[in-house]
């Protein structure tokens, strides 16, 4: 998933680099700025939190896809190298509070990917999680580029 783009090293020792096609910059939707700003912020972080340090590694990448629906739409796709999600837990990492090691000390409260996923279904899109082998994960959000806001209420 690291091909194609520039890359860059966190003070911690994290390569982070664009993934997918050079080209495919010049994508255009409408969406709340603050929300798609939380939803990078959540995804970047909990793959900056997951990695090995130093010698980890992040991929961010957007491209043009399908909504669920088949209108058109965007993902928004953070990839990274770090042990990825426990067996079964694909779906579990977006409820509220759910930590892949409750044990672990220090790290987040468990609501960055449920207010991921939330921020994105509000928008009419939606989130998903997965495992890349050998290892890593990737979480990908798909919004429409005509968003349909939820009702709320």
């Amino acid at each position: 998933m690291g091909e194609g783009g520039r890359r860059w090293r966190t003070p911690c020792g994290v390569e982070v680099g664009r993934a997918g096609e050079p080209g495919a910059i010049g994508l255009a939707l409408t969406v709340d700025r603050g929300a798609i700003e939380r939803i990078l912020a959540n995804l970047i972080g909990n793959a900056l939190e997951a990695v090995p340090r130093p010698g980890g590694h992040v991929w961010l990448d957007a491209r043009s896809a399908v909504a669920s629906d088949g209108s058109a739409a965007v993902a928004f796709i953070v990839a990274d190298d770090g042990p990825g999600f426990p067996p079964g837990a694909g779906d579990r990492v977006f409820e509220r509070f759910y930590r892949v090691d409750a044990a672990r000390s220090g790290g987040g409260s468990g609501l960055g990917l449920a207010i991921v996923r939330d921020l994105a279904r509000a928008h009419g899109g939606g989130a998903h999680a997965e495992n890349l082998a050998p290892r890593g994960a990737r979480v990908s959000v798909v919004l429409p580029v005509v968003p349909a806001f939820a009702e709320s209420g």
